[in-house]
C-alpha cells in the first residue's frame, strides 16, 4: 500500500528469469489496466489461460467483467496489427524467431464483427 502513496514511481512490472520451458511475468493492476484502456489485450490473454499458478476467489470473474467494460475491440484489433507490423519488420532482414513468430500469430484471426477471441459486452450486440 505504501507504494501507491510514495511520491517516487515503484516498478511496475514484475519479472523471474526463465527456466526451462517457463516464461512468467506481470504488471501492477493499475499498469494492466491503463494498458488495457489503450487496447493491450495481454491482460485478457492472461486472465482467459486456464494455467493459475496463484488465484483469489472471485478474482477473475470481476476482473472479466471490468474488462467487458472497458475493453475497445478496434483498439484491440489495432494493438495486434501493430505487434505483428513489429515483429516482422524488426525481422525484415534475417530468420524471424521462433518466440517472435509466436507472439505476432498467437492471437486468433479476428472475425468481422472486430471481435478477436475474447468475449467483449460491445460485441455482443
Amino acid at each position: 500500500m505504501e507504494h501507491h502513496l510514495a511520491l517516487a514511481t515503484a516498478r511496475d512490472v514484475t519479472e523471474f528469469p526463465i527456466v526451462g520451458d517457463i516464461d512468467t511475468g506481470g504488471w501492477d493492476l493499475r499498469k494492466a489496466l491503463l494498458l488495457a484502456l489503450k487496447g493491450n489485450a495481454v491482460v485478457v490473454e492472461w486472465l482467459k489461460s486456464p494455467i493459475a499458478y496463484e488465484e483469489e476467489a472471485g478474482f477473475r470473474s470481476r476482473l472479466g467483467a471490468l474488462l467487458d467494460l472497458i475493453m475497445v475491440p478496434e483498439k484491440v484489433a489495432a494493438h495486434y496489427i501493430g505487434l505483428m507490423r513489429q515483429h516482422f519488420k524488426s525481422d525484415s532482414e534475417g530468420a524471424i524467431k521462433l518466440k517472435k513468430l509466436l507472439y505476432a500469430v498467437r492471437p486468433r484471426p479476428l472475425r468481422s464483427n472486430g471481435c478477436g477471441s475474447v468475449r467483449f459486452a460491445r460485441c455482443r450486440r
